[in-house]
């Protein structure tokens, strides 16, 4: 009978479970690109987006200058780049999770997390790489809502999409207990409740955040290895040896992957076979922007185009460790303590800024990494100092006016409204004024649109997380209808999370199936026992 049982209970699950594999499938084979290149002024909320390609690019206005805002320090080594949420600024430190005012740098709070990479954001969560934890923290209630512990450890950014987060183990030398054979593996959690989906085994340590497109996972490896997997089932689509270890974060370029290790390698994405090589070494994930792409060697810094020739070069003679580019200016901070802004078209210098933080003796402990926002660049270093840049206030309307131009309405607004407040000039403060009445008349009505539709999307979040899939599904309807009407980039992301509740849904009628047939099952054998003792009772009377 328990073999019957069992035997039933099986062919169930099996029946079931490929049901839900065609719909997974289904939806695989649908367009759902995550990365995204916003033209100028095309995306308002690129910030819910995110960069899934790693190309490094972050739209808005850029200091034109080194304009410093403030300079703090939290003591504690900053384990990955800063986050820029809204008004604020959250750092994972080797000791604690900060957050600073994001226009003073005064921490506001501490938490007892620490990390060696870079949180990802979703809704008003925080998925925290956490040494040998994913943690996902809600900011609104200050709680944990869910943590899965990794035996390879983390030291690489988690990657969101479309309702699941995706790591690979990060091995690192102070990581002592660490599980090796974890270290080698890509694994896919459920974004919101930190179940892990599947796992997918490497030959080497994977010491790097994926990459994600077309619902295809790009990711290297220290065994020499590029691997293409399936997002939904982390199954091998194609592996491609290169033959050196890829430590860094590989780049989607339209159709190519951007592969930087002792040679500069283009792959198509569709099949792993070689586009093109440049022969010299690019130590850092490269960069792409403009139809350029900028790698960075122990010389300087490198720009090539589509074809994979060199447009070029800048010896700038020391070694960079973090780079992003905006508004037509490529960032970039050295060991040796200075930031540099370079002209994106010609590598020329625009400016330059000493922090005074170059450690002779211990050159990595000069590492920094740095994040941008509407105008305010953030760097964030391994001895504790936090730094930010700003736009000069003067130099504030005329950014709003090319953000206006380029139909940015939104950041146009804001760079205004603070411009109405740091600007001391009169004449520019009344044009400011009257400007940002005519943007008001004409565009008020969308920018209120945006920032209703961007409260609704982080509610819709929370509804999720919070398993009121029914509410949620209704509030995403209404925001597909209203992101394709405003051409948002968010109509992707948006039909990725009704197609997370979808699955999720199927999930749940599966598991209730299982229950049900378990239940009649145990019934039906209660029942022939019954039976079997009214007999013999029977036979014996």
């Amino acid at each position: 009978m328990k073999r019957i049982a069992l035997t039933s209970l099986c062919l169930i699950t099996l029946l079931f479970s490929v049901q839900l594999d065609n719909a997974s499938q289904s939806s695989a084979n649908g367009n759902h690109s995550s990365v995204y290149y916003p033209a100028e002024g095309s995306a308002e909320l690129d910030e819910l987006c995110g960069d899934k390609g790693h190309a490094g690019y972050c739209y808005g206005p850029a200091p034109d200058s080194p304009y410093l805002m403030f300079s703090v320090d939290i003591k504690d080594s900053a384990g990955g780049d800063p986050v820029i949420l809204d008004d604020k600024v959250a750092i994972l430190g080797m000791s604690l999770l900060h957050f600073l005012e994001l226009e003073s740098g005064k921490v506001t709070k501490t938490y007892n997390f620490a990390g060696a990479a870079t949180p990802a954001v979703s809704g008003e969560k925080l998925l925290m790489p956490c040494v040998w934890r994913l943690i996902c923290f809600d900011m609104d209630s200050e709680s944990v809502l869910w943590e899965s512990h990794l035996e390879g450890g983390i030291s690489s950014d988690p990657l969101v999409y479309c309702g699941r987060v995706f790591t690979a183990g990060g091995w690192c030398p102070w990581m002592e207990h660490a599980d090796e054979k974890e270290a080698k593996k890509v694994i896919c959690f459920d974004q919101f409740t930190g179940e892990v989906l599947w796992k997918y085994s490497t030959n080497g340590k994977v010491c790097h955040s994926p990459s994600i497109s077309d619902s295809v996972l790009y990711v290297g490896s220290d065994d020499g290895c590029i691997y293409a997997l399936d997002v939904d089932t982390g199954e091998l689509i194609w592996k491609r040896e290169i033959g050196t270890k890829v430590q860094d974060s590989l780049v989607i370029f339209e159709d190519c992957v951007i592969v930087a290790s002792d040679l500069l390698y283009c792959l198509d994405k569709r099949n792993g076979n070689t586009v093109w090589k440049f022969q010299r070494a690019c130590r850092n994930s490269p960069v792409v922007a403009y139809d350029l792409i900028f790698c960075t060697d122990e010389a300087g810094i490198y720009a090539l185009n589509k074809e994979g020739n060199i447009v070029w070069e800048n010896p700038l003679g020391c070694k960079i460790t973090s780079s992003l580019v905006a508004d037509q200016k490529l960032f970039l901070w050295s060991i040796m303590g200075t930031l540099y802004a370079l002209n994106v078209f010609t590598g020329n210098e625009v400016w330059q800024y000493d922090t005074g933080l170059y450690n002779e003796t211990h050159p990595d402990y000069s590492r920094g990494a740095l994040a941008i926002s509407e105008g305010i660049l953030v760097l964030s270093t391994n001895q504790g100092k936090v730094i930010a840049f700003g736009i000069e206030p003067e130099c504030l309307f005329p950014k709003g006016l090319e953000c206006e131009e380029q139909g940015s309405y939104c950041l146009a607004y804001n760079l205004y409204s603070k411009a109405l407040i740091e600007c001391e000039n009169t004449e520019t403060k009344k044009n400011v004024e009257e400007k940002l009445s005519e943007l008001i008349d004409e565009h008020g009505d969308e920018i209120a649109i945006v920032r209703e539709f961007r409260e609704s999307l982080v509610s819709a979040y929370t509804l999720i997380y919070q398993n009121e899939d029914e509410e949620a599904l209704s509030l995403l309807e209404e925001l597909r209808v209203e992101a394709n009407e405003l051409n948002l980039e968010n109509a992707e992301e948006i039909n990725c999370l009704v197609e997370y509740l979808g699955r999720r849904k199927s999930t749940i009628m599966i598991r209730i199936v299982v229950i049900t047939a378990i239940i009649l099952l145990t019934l039906l054998s209660l029942l022939k026992r019954m039976r079997k003792k009214t007999t013999i009772v029977v036979s014996v009377c």
